[in-house]
């Protein structure tokens, strides 16, 4: 039996993963701890961390959860590399889903350190749009701005 992504099309429905990655200095404690604050307070179904880039790409691949990113940064040396999600890339998009380039939405950078996998067009569309407005991307206004579309979506 072939495995599909989910269907849900809204944040506050969605099984959210994300990863700490390597980094245990004080800007990314903090970027995780906020980001997973600023998650919790809009009401998402919940947040996992599966442990492994691949894994985590398989569990939006398989319908287990519905949104995965990574941040991942050359410069700091932190965030997944081409091994962690190359397979994951085509089992993703096998199953139905995407994976985008988290800074513009378009073609996923294998050679980019950050990840945005999502079930479906839609549910990253909706993250996208509201990216569009964000200016320098950073991790935590990237996920406020996801937020705020999910947010909008469960209002309705």
């Amino acid at each position: 039996m072939a495995i599909h992504v989910s269907e849900c099309d809204a944040l506050c429905r969605a099984v959210v993963g994300m990863e700490p990655g390597y980094g245990r200095d004080d800007k990314s404690v903090t970027r995780l701890s906020s980001t997973m604050e600023c998650l919790m307070r809009k009401q998402i179904r919940t947040l996992r961390m599966g442990g492994a880039c691949g894994l985590n790409a398989a569990s939006v691949a398989s319908g287990r959860w519905d949104l995965f990113l990574e941040e991942g940064s050359w410069t700091d040396n932190v965030g997944p590399k081409i091994w962690d999600f190359a397979p994951a890339k085509l089992i993703v998009e096998e199953a139905g889903g995407v994976m985008l380039n988290i800074y513009d939405g378009g073609a996923f950078d294998l050679m980019g350190r950050s990840v945005f996998a999502a079930a479906n067009r839609k549910l990253a569309d909706e993250a996208l749009a509201a990216m569009k407005v964000r200016g320098n991307w950073d991790p935590s206004v990237f996920l406020l701005a996801v937020l705020q579309c999910g947010a909008r979506a469960c209002r309705s």
